[in-house]
C-alpha cells in the first residue's frame, strides 16, 4: 500500500504553489507604501540648561498624503523621550527654559502658542490670517518676533463688466507683475510680502516692524540688549533681479530704522548674535553707558569714506566730568581684570591725556 501512497504524496506536493511560504512571509524590500511609515527627526532645539532637546518628529499620513509633525522632548541624561504636542512645529525655548513657543493649527490656521512646561498649561498667543515663521524669543523673554506674509491686492488689468445674475464665467484674469512669481516646492507666490512682527509672549495684538515691497526673511536674531533684530533681505531698488544677493540688516525696535550690516556680493543669511560671556559683563555695561549718554547711536550713517555704517560712536560727547570719570572707571577695571603688570599710564594727545589722568586717579 505504501508504494501507491508515496507517489500520490509526491504528486500532490508538486502541484502546490512553490512560493507559498514566501508569499506569506514579510518582504524585506522597500516599497512605495513604506514611505508613510518613515519617521524623521527635524529642528532640534536644546534647552538653555542643556537637560532637554525639543524636536519635531515627522511622519507621512496615508489618509491625507501629507507630512504631519509632533513636538517631542528628549532627556539628554537618560535618553527618555515623551510626546509634547501633536501636529505642531517650530519649538523654541524661552531664555529661562521654563516655556516653549511653537506653531500649531487652530481652526485650520497656524497660530503661535506658548506652553509652561512645569505647569503643563498652554495659551494661544496670536490669531493670525497666515502662518508665522522664524519664531524668535526676545532676550528678556517678554516678547516673540516672527515673520509673516502681509497680503496685498493682486495686480489687475482693466475691469471686467458686471456679471449677470446666475452667469457662469471663467475665472478672473490673473496678472503676474513680479519676477519672483513662483517658488520651487511652493507654487505660485501669493500677492503680498513677508515682514517682521513682534507680539507679547502672553498674547495681545502684534506690532508690525518692517514695511515696504520687500521680502524680509528669517531666521531672526535679537541683539543681546533686545533693542534690535537682525534679519536677511534684498532691500535694493532692483531686488527682484537680485534675489540671490541678500544682505544682513539691523532693525531698531524703538525707531523702526533699518540699516544694512553687510554689502558684499553673494548671499548673506541666517544672522546669529553671540551672547557675551559672563566675564565680559563689563563690556555690556560699557555699551549701555555709551548708548545712554548718546555717544553710541544706531541707525544709518555715512562715513567719510562713503561707507554706510549701522552705528556711530562719537567720543567727543564724553564732555563733562561725570562722563569722563565713569569712562575712566571702565578703563581702570579692565586694566585690573587683565592681570597685566604696569607702572605707567600713557595717553596720546589730546583726549588721551585727560583720560590717562582720570584712569590713574581711579587706580
Amino acid at each position: 500500500m505504501l508504494h501507491k501512497t508515496l507517489p500520490a504524496l509526491l504528486l500532490g506536493a508538486a502541484l502546490l504553489p512553490f512560493p507559498l511560504a514566501a508569499q506569506n512571509a514579510p518582504t524585506t524590500r522597500f516599497e512605495g507604501r513604506d514611505i508613510f511609515a518613515l519617521q524623521v527627526a527635524t529642528d532640534p532645539q536644546i534647552s538653555p540648561d542643556g537637560k532637554h532637546v525639543a524636536y519635531v518628529r515627522r511622519q507621512g499620513d496615508i489618509m491625507t498624503d501629507r507630512q504631519k509633525g509632533g513636538i517631542w522632548l528628549v532627556d539628554t541624561t537618560t535618553g527618555v523621550q515623551q510626546p509634547l504636542v501633536s501636529d505642531a512645529s517650530q519649538p523654541r525655548w524661552s531664555p529661562d527654559g521654563k516655556r516653549l513657543a511653537y506653531i500649531a493649527s487652530d481652526n485650520g490656521k497656524p497660530q503661535l502658542f506658548v506652553r509652561w512646561l512645569d505647569q503643563g498649561t498652554t495659551i494661544r498667543v496670536t490669531t493670525l490670517p497666515d502662518g508665522p515663521q522664524s519664531v524668535t524669543w526676545s532676550p528678556d523673554g517678554t516678547s516673540i518676533a516672527y515673520v509673516m506674509r502681509v497680503p496685498a491686492d493682486p495686480a489687475k488689468l482693466g475691469k471686467a463688466p458686471d456679471k449677470p445674475e446666475g452667469a457662469e464665467w471663467a475665472k478672473p484674469l490673473e496678472v503676474i507683475d513680479r519676477i519672483d512669481y513662483r517658488a520651487d516646492g511652493g507654487g505660485y507666490v501669493q500677492p503680498g510680502y513677508d515682514h517682521i512682527f513682534l507680539v507679547s509672549a502672553e498674547g495681545g495684538p502684534p506690532r508690525q516692524l518692517s514695511f515696504g515691497d520687500y521680502q524680509d526673511g528669517g531666521p531672526l536674531s535679537f541683539t543681546p540688549d533686545g533693542r534690535a533684530i537682525l534679519f536677511s533681505a534684498v532691500r535694493k531698488p532692483d531686488w527682484q533681479q537680485k534675489v540671490f544677493d541678500p544682505e544682513i540688516y539691523a532693525l531698531d525696535l524703538a525707531s523702526g530704522a533699518i540699516a544694512p550690516l553687510t554689502s558684499r556680493d553673494g548671499p548673506d543669511v541666517a544672522p546669529a548674535m553671540t551672547t557675551a560671556a559672563p566675564q565680559d559683563a563689563l563690556a555690556q555695561e560699557f555699551v549701555a553707558f555709551a548708548v545712554d549718554t548718546g555717544v553710541l547711536r544706531f541707525g544709518e550713517f555715512k562715513t567719510k569714506a562713503g561707507r554706510l555704517s549701522p552705528y556711530f560712536f562719537n567720543a567727543g560727547l564724553f564732555d563733562d566730568g561725570l562722563k569722563v570719570g565713569r569712562l575712566a572707571q571702565f578703563y581702570a577695571q579692565r586694566l585690573l581684570d587683565s592681570g597685566l603688570a604696569f607702572d605707567m599710564i600713557f595717553g596720546p594727545a589730546y583726549k588721551g591725556i585727560t583720560l590717562a589722568a582720570a584712569v590713574s586717579i581711579e587706580l
